[in-house]
């Protein structure tokens, strides 16, 4: 058989295939959107977890919650976010420090995701900033601290009686040390002793 009769039989059998392939029907958008759709509503998207209620100050905080069924980009939001923490729209975490001084309850935090349909929301939750005992302790340590150094003490009494240290910054009133009552002694006693007498020249 030549080459041409020999394309000409191939094609004669291919044509039956060629002409299926054609008319196999393809899925317009329009469909294609449809059955999207119709999964989204059937399996709708969901947010799940379980934020801690409380946290130490001084102490980070963090909170991810769980995206389910997922058919499209999102974009999170919240409601009544503290002052002290951070909030990430493409993921949902919460995250934050909180200080000392930012310590109390904040209620009423809402985290939702939209994905431009739809919009779900985690149940509200109160989230308490405690107080950190070792915080407490430091700023009180530093307190003290400031006190007896930038107190004024006052040195009361004379070198025949108890000398006595008085701050009053701190309000209190203590007996010197057996030294200080020394050194004032000796320095009253050099102060009292008469002068040497002086000898003029000449003869």
């Amino acid at each position: 058989m030549s080459s041409t009769k020999h394309a000409r039989f191939s094609l004669r059998l291919l044509a039956p295939l060629l002409a299926l392939t054609c008319c196999l029907p393809v899925a317009p958008a329009q469909a294609q959107s449809s059955f999207m759709l119709a999964m989204m509503q059937k399996y709708p998207m969901r947010i799940a977890g379980t934020p801690a209620p409380a946290v130490m100050a001084g102490s980070a905080y963090r909170f991810t919650p769980t995206l389910l069924q997922q058919w499209s980009a999102v974009t999170f939001s919240i409601s009544n976010k503290p002052a002290w923490a951070l909030f990430n729209i493409v993921n949902g975490t919460l995250s934050g420090t909180p200080s000392q001084n930012q310590q109390g309850s904040y209620g009423n935090i809402v985290i939702s995701v939209s994905d431009g349909r739809n919009t779900v929301a985690l149940p509200a939750f109160t989230l308490t900033v405690n107080a950190n005992p070792a915080l407490q302790l430091t700023a009180l340590t530093a307190s003290n601290s400031a006190a007896v150094f930038n107190s004024a003490p006052v040195i009361s009494g004379s070198p025949d009686t108890e000398l006595r240290i008085t701050s009053t910054r701190l309000g209190t009133s203590r007996p010197a040390s057996f030294a200080m009552r020394a050194v004032s002694q000796n320095a009253a006693h050099v102060r009292s002793a008469p002068s040497s007498p002086t000898t003029s020249g000449g003869g």
